[in-house]
């Protein structure tokens, strides 16, 4: 071979069969270099380096009484999975790196099995229940702590009041029960005087209630009691319901004379079980009130409220009549300054034309609460119409009084009651809370609605007013 020559048969069989020997030794011996390579790699790999997990046993006990032995520990394992790493990339490139080795010494370990055994050895030598106890005790006083820490305010609250009765005990009594009955005849004699008494019969007089009502005053270890007697009986006994009420309002009238601190008052049906007269006696007494104070009045009286109108106009007095109303299951719904007992008032279409004006510079929902009111308004204006325009006063809501001599002047035909009925109830179907036929079905309000029916009505006065000059 060195020389070039030419090679026998054999020569060249024997150089062949050689060869296939050695190439077959040298592919067996990498495969099995290979085959220890990935061994050794994937060893490196399945190495476990997370020894300490948060909430392991053995973590948080090495937390509480080796933190320092712990955290060596995490820096030496955090070491060997850095180098495991590098090793794991040399072997995969197949590189030949010279590595540091690191080393962990095993002293704290020693330590540690040696403190483990001897609790091991601890709970099997029967002594376990004196450990449990003590973990029992440790539980119990935890609990205990958060109990105190809840109940804490009750103790203080315990303690303020033990601490209140000593001193309460140190307190001479009867120099306390004496100033205390001082003090009771003095607001007694303040309260429940002659003035007091003289007061409440005048109310009686007022209020068309003298029933001959007599008051005696006692009192008691500081309480002050008022009795009221009528012929040495309880008044209930003897009044009726709506007489006790006028007795009952006749003892608030006088209490509020004699009060110095109060500036306003404020009722709730007080006319319960009266008749009209007395309705009217109580409205005039009110409203004389009202020169003195604010007052308030809540009631479902309509007789009772144009009494209070009535004699508020008498005496010149100003005043403010609100309809309060359910609607739609909401309650608390406010219809301001619309009431029947403003009918003269609504005798033209002013108030709805004011409504319409501010209704026009609202937002969409402030705007149908203006135009409901405008049409609210309006169908007032068309009842003051009805009895003053077309029926010229003969009858009046809630006034006992008819004008006969009236009745001549009233003069309509079958075509202006049709037409003033359309309208009417044109104003109700854009009301919410009013019942509605199917041809006067409740309708969303709109601005042109409102100003098309406030013309209607100023062409419907109109044509009343001319066909009395008519008549006449």
């Amino acid at each position: 071979l060195l020389c070039q020559q030419p090679l026998s048969e054999d020569a060249q069989k024997l150089i062949t069969n050689y060869w296939k020997f050695i190439k077959s030794v040298a592919e067996q011996n990498v495969k099995q270099a290979l085959n220890v390579l990935t061994e050794l790699k994937s060893g490196f790999e399945k190495l476990p380096f997370d020894l300490f997990p948060a909430n392991n046993t053995l973590t948080l006990w090495l937390n509480e009484y080796y933190p320092q032995v712990l955290t060596s520990l995490k820096q030496k394992l955090s070491d060997q999975k850095i180098l495991a790493a590098n090793i794991v990339s040399d072997l995969t490139t197949k590189t030949v790196n010279k590595r540091a080795k690191t080393i962990t010494s095993v002293k704290d370990h020693d330590i540690i099995i040696s403190v483990i055994n001897e609790s091991i050895k601890l709970l099997r030598e029967e002594e376990q229940s004196a450990e449990f106890n003590k973990l029992l005790k440790a539980k119990t006083t935890l609990l205990h702590k958060e109990k105190l820490n809840t109940h804490f305010p009750k103790f203080e609250t315990y303690i303020g009041n033990q601490q209140w009765i000593v001193k309460a005990h140190c307190i001479s009594w009867m120099t306390a029960k004496r100033n205390i009955t001082d003090w009771e005849k003095y607001l007694s004699g303040k309260y429940f005087n002659q003035k007091y008494i003289d007061t409440f019969n005048q109310e009686c007089i007022h209020l068309n209630g003298n029933f001959g009502i007599d008051i005696n005053h006692t009192g008691s270890g500081g309480t002050s009691y008022r009795q009221l007697t009528l012929k040495g009986k309880n008044p209930t006994a003897i009044l009726s319901e709506g007489e006790q009420n006028i007795i009952a309002l006749a003892d608030f009238l006088a209490e509020m004379q004699v009060s110095e601190i109060n500036r306003g008052i404020i009722f709730d049906d007080p006319v319960t079980s009266l008749d009209e007269n007395h309705k009217s006696e109580i409205a005039e007494r009110l409203v004389k009130e009202s020169l003195i104070k604010q007052v308030i009045i809540f009631t479902h009286d309509l007789v009772f409220v144009s009494s209070i109108v009535s004699s508020c106009d008498e005496k010149k007095i100003n005043f403010d009549c609100h309809w309060i109303e359910k609607l739609d299951n909401k309650p608390g719904i406010v219809w301001l300054k619309n009431s029947p007992s403003f009918e003269k008032l609504y005798k033209k279409s002013g108030k709805a034309q004011e409504y319409y004006s501010e209704a026009k510079n609202l937002g969409p929902e402030q705007r149908e609460d203006k135009l409901k009111n405008g049409f609210a308004a309006l169908r007032t204006s068309y009842e003051s119409l009805v009895v003053f325009d077309l029926f010229k006063g003969v009858v009046q809501r809630f006034n006992e009084r008819i004008s006969v001599d009236s009745l001549s002047n009233v003069f309509f035909t079958t075509e202006i009651k049709d037409e003033l009925l359309d309208s009417f109830y044109q104003c109700c179907r854009y009301m919410e809370g009013h019942s509605h036929s199917d041809k006067y079905s409740y309708k969303k309000p709109q601005l042109e609605n409102l100003n098309e029916e406030i013309l209607r009505f100023i062409t419907i006065k109109k044509k009343i007013s001319e066909l009395n000059k008519n008549s006449e």
